[in-house]
């Protein structure tokens, strides 16, 4: 079925907007736990971090990104952990 569904991920420079539409790993939110559901999740966003700069987002803002990015699902475990996981 992966086939079936591409990653659509596209940027419309003109409009400055990076649609975000990468291709999920399946399995990962059948099988996966709630940690290795959240880290597939934004391992999608973060394919975006290419596109930041053509938005006109500056260095400093790209690396607040990446930061955010590399950080967010330990934060995310920590301050919910009451999160239904499955």
């Amino acid at each position: 079925m992966q086939e079936r569904y591409p990653a659509r991920s596209k940027l419309v420079k003109k409009e400055k907007l990076y649609d975000c539409a990468p291709q999920l790993n399946y399995e990962v939110f059948v099988e996966g736990s709630f940690k290795d559901q959240i880290r597939e999740y934004l391992r999608g966003i973060a394919l975006s971090e290419p596109y930041l700069a053509p938005l006109g987002a500056s260095p400093k803002q790209i690396q607040e990104f990446t930061y955010i990015m590399s950080n967010a699902v330990d934060r995310i475990i920590a301050e919910r952990p009451d999160e239904i996981r499955h």
